[in-house]
């Protein structure tokens, strides 16, 4: 059995190949230290899931990988939702956000389902329900 720090070794490596595939660069080395751990929780989200062997698809790496659930959703879900104060605070608080939006572009990428299903696939709570609800909410 590899030792716990080969394992860590293994995945620092994963992350730095991920962070080149999709072009990632982090302010800091704390920033990237946190990002690491969040995709490190995610890979083994993915891995546990797809070895579970109890769903008809598998989940996979990608883009949103390094992003916490929380994060995810309130940069990429679609629909209005009133965010609880700790996810308010933390997103009035960030030092990278920016002092003014344009709501057309964000609501674009809010609307933008292909996002919505990547984001669900990956945390794997796709079911034929919400599918089918969604597809009936764009016609």
């Amino acid at each position: 059995m590899e030792s716990e720090s080969h394992c860590e070794e293994i995945m620092k490596r994963r992350h730095e190949l991920w962070m080149a595939e999709y072009g990632r660069v982090y302010e800091d080395e704390a920033e990237k230290a946190r990002r690491f751990e969040i995709f490190k929780e995610n890979v083994k989200y993915i891995e546990d899931f797809n070895n579970a062997g109890e769903h008809k698809y598998t989940l996979g790496v990608n883009a949103f990988t390094d992003l916490a659930p929380v994060e995810f959703t309130a940069t990429y879900a679609s629909g209005f939702k009133i965010p609880d104060a700790e996810l308010e605070e933390s997103l009035l608080s960030s030092p990278t956000s920016p002092s003014s939006v344009d709501q057309r572009t964000e609501v674009e990428v809010a609307n933008d389902v292909n996002y919505e299903e990547k984001y669900e696939r990956c945390q794997g709570e796709v079911s034929k329900d919400k599918k089918e609800e969604k597809e009936e909410k764009l016609n």
